[in-house]
């Protein structure tokens, strides 16, 4: 990370026979956060996420917060997401 502290990577991967069509991964909810580009987003102010997708995620309001949603992307039978966290 930016300071080499703390850095946790996680690998997530979905498969499924008939892969669904406008399905998302909620990957954080915050009071704010701010897309910085390249897939890093600043969640609080305090910390940072990485994305690895084949789609760009999105920030949406929802009843007072903001959440990153990440679109989960099929390519056969199989899908696959990689979160970093920074703090």
């Amino acid at each position: 990370g930016e300071s080499d502290v703390y850095v946790f990577r996680r690998t997530l991967s979905l498969t499924s026979d008939k892969p669904a069509e406008n399905l998302y991964f909620r990957a954080a909810a915050a009071g704010k956060i701010e897309d910085l580009g390249g897939g890093s987003f600043k969640i609080d102010g305090q910390w940072t996420m990485k994305i690895g997708s084949k789609q760009k995620p999105l920030v949406r309001e929802n009843n007072g917060k903001q959440e990153l949603l990440v679109p989960v992307t099929f390519e056969g039978k199989g899908a696959s997401i990689t979160q970093e966290f920074d703090w």
